[in-house]
Parts: C-alpha cells; sequence; structure tokens
C-alpha cells in the first residue's frame, strides 16, 4: 500500500501486520521492515506476559501469576511460609495460582492465603516425632498444629497402663497387674515385680501370713 505518485514511482509500504490475524491473541504484530512483504514481521507477547519474540508466527506466552502484575495475580496474598505456585501459565488461564504451604508443614488454598498445618506426630521435620519417637504401646497428641507451635507434641501411655503425658518425649508407663485385675484367691497377696508396661505375666501370689 502507498500513495499515489504522479510521474513517478510510488512508494509502496508492505505492513504484513494489516494482512490479517497473523499472531495469536493477546499478543501484538510488528513489522519493522515495511518495505517488502519478507514474512518478517513479529508477534510480540502482550504485558503482563513474557515470551520470545518469534518472527514470522505466532510466539508462546506464559502468564504466571505468582510473578507478574496483573489484575487476577497474586499482590502478596501468600503468607509467610508460604510459596504461590501457578500450575497453568497458559495466558487464557487466569484465576488459577494457590497459595502452598512451604514444607514441612501442609496445605494449599487456592486464589488465596492458605491456613497451614503441622502435625508433629504425623509430619516429618527435626522436631517431629519422627526424629525420637514414642515408646511401645504409646501414642502421641499433638494439640497445636500451627507451623509456630513446636515441640509440644506429648506420649501417653496406652490403656490398662498409666502414664504420661510426657512433652516432645516417650511417656514413663506403669502396668502394675495386681492392681488392675483380681489375680489371687483369697488368703494370698499379688506381687508385680515390675511394673514395667513391656513385662506382662509376671505376677506372683504368695500365702499371707
Amino acid at each position: 500500500a502507498g500513495p499515489n505518485a504522479t510521474a513517478a514511482s510510488a512508494v509502496c509500504v508492505y505492513d504484513e501486520c494489516y494482512v490479517g490475524a497473523l499472531c495469536a491473541a493477546n499478543q501484538t504484530c510488528v513489522d519493522t521492515n515495511i518495505s517488502v512483504p519478507a514474512g518478517d514481521f513479529e508477534c510480540v507477547c502482550d504485558v503482563p506476559s513474557v515470551g520470545a519474540n518469534v518472527t514470522g508466527g505466532a510466539a508462546t506466552c506464559r502468564l504466571n501469576e505468582c510473578t507478574a502484575s496483573c489484575g487476577t495475580c497474586l499482590a502478596g496474598a501468600c503468607g509467610a511460609n508460604q510459596t504461590c505456585v501457578d500450575s497453568n501459565e497458559s495466558v487464557s488461564s487466569t484465576g488459577d495460582w494457590a497459595c502452598v504451604c512451604d514444607s514441612p508443614a501442609t496445605g494449599m488454598q487456592p486464589g488465596g492465603n492458605a491456613t497451614c498445618s503441622l502435625d508433629e506426630c504425623t509430619d516429618t521435620c527435626p522436631t517431629c516425632i519422627s526424629a525420637s519417637g514414642c515408646g511401645a504401646n504409646q501414642t502421641c497428641a499433638d494439640n497445636t498444629t500451627t507451623p509456630q507451635s513446636l515441640r509440644d507434641w506429648a506420649c501417653s501411655c496406652v490403656a490398662p497402663a498409666l502414664g504420661g503425658p510426657a512433652a516432645a518425649a516417650p511417656a514413663v508407663c506403669v502396668y502394675d497387674e495386681c492392681a488392675v485385675a483380681s489375680r489371687c484367691p483369697t488368703g494370698q497377696a499379688c506381687a508385680d515385680p515390675s511394673t514395667a508396661a513391656v513385662d506382662t505375666d509376671d505376677w506372683l501370689c504368695s500365702c499371707e501370713i
């Protein structure tokens, strides 16, 4: 295209971007050489998407809503000890980012701040039970599972043994077999030489004087 010239050669302009939709949606066509139709137009990703300019064809653009600045983007929505994750960086896929709690805490919230949990009885971490453990026939309880509340798990003995809760350590369990059941007949005394929970069936009957 170009203006008509009287008694002279016309100056023709070949801006390939005016031919048609050469680039994909959310891309801009740029032709810096408009003297000849050389197929040298470039497709450029529209901000805030990013991607390498492509000559002669559509670009591959990405929109990471965790790092870009846009209406649907993160804008600092994730809290401390959380990471923003955008699992689909397609320009057409928006509002699908999520806040994910940093390990060893667990939790995830699409499009907003997550509620993180750290159960030191079941998770793996330097302060968790996995690093030391409760003893045999004991249970673990973590009454406060916020990630900032550490070393507050406790071990308790499983009935009929008695003992605990012991803070961040195995409990000392006592199992007096003479106390939990009637073992000996009338006129005899019951004695349990070892009340350790792991020692069972070691009670004795002796005649009373």
